[in-house]
């Protein structure tokens, strides 16, 4: 499928420009946003999808749209994290100005703007019908994006938050009624306390994951 959908990466030329004429932080973050939707082209489609199924759909009916768009989501970012290692450029990437905080601060926030093109329709039709749960979607995408950037750069692959992710998007829908479960409330079961509880939680990862980037050799 990616190959079949090699030639959407051409729309990516004008972000890529966009990230040129931007050189500090802001451009950095862009050019790695293109970067990984360059990767993995067919999410090219999947957010429009996502972004028009969500601007149809009864209010009461976005919850499966917020489910099947976190689980392409939760695909897409498993190995933003580890992908320069493996493609071994990580010591190019990490010359860039800002080194390797900000290369590894950039995995994340390229996880995070992915998840506002997937969810962010849902984010903006739940923060005037339900606040709760935009909050928690929110809070959510922030802890996921940190988790995955976290054991990306611990162990080296995409596998360990992805086998994670999976485990827990199934375990949500067959415990629908847990709010613990509900990171990014799709279960309409969220509530304030879990939300600021994986904000927390996410605070957290991202540092531990930073210090841990820091100080390999």
């Amino acid at each position: 499928l990616n190959a079949w959908s090699r030639p959407l990466s051409k729309q990516l030329t004008p972000l890529y420009a966009w990230a040129a004429q931007r050189p500090g932080w802001m451009g950095q973050v862009l050019a790695e946003l293109a970067l990984s939707l360059n990767c993995s082209p067919l999410i090219l489609l999947v957010i429009p999808a996502a972004m028009l199924a969500a601007s149809l759909v009864p209010v009461d009916d976005l919850s499966s749209v917020l489910l099947w768009s976190a689980a392409a989501w939760g695909i897409f970012v498993s190995d933003l994290a580890s992908r320069h290692r493996q493609a071994g450029i990580l010591s190019l990437v990490e010359s860039v100005n800002g080194g390797r905080d900000r290369a590894y601060l950039r995995t994340w926030m390229a996880s995070v703007a992915v998840g506002l093109l997937l969810m962010g329709v849902v984010l903006l039709r739940f923060s005037v019908s339900e606040p709760l749960l935009a909050f928690a979607l929110l809070c959510g995408i922030l802890f996921l994006s940190a988790l995955a950037s976290c054991l990306g750069t611990m162990t080296h692959t995409g596998r360990s938050f992805l086998s994670m992710f999976l485990v827990w998007l199934y375990i949500s829908t067959q415990e629908p009624n847990i709010a613990l479960l509900d990171v990014l409330g799709f279960n309409r079961a969220a509530t304030l306390g879990t939300s600021l509880m994986f904000a927390s939680i996410a605070v957290v990862t991202l540092l531990a994951g930073w210090l841990w980037n820091r100080r390999r050799t």
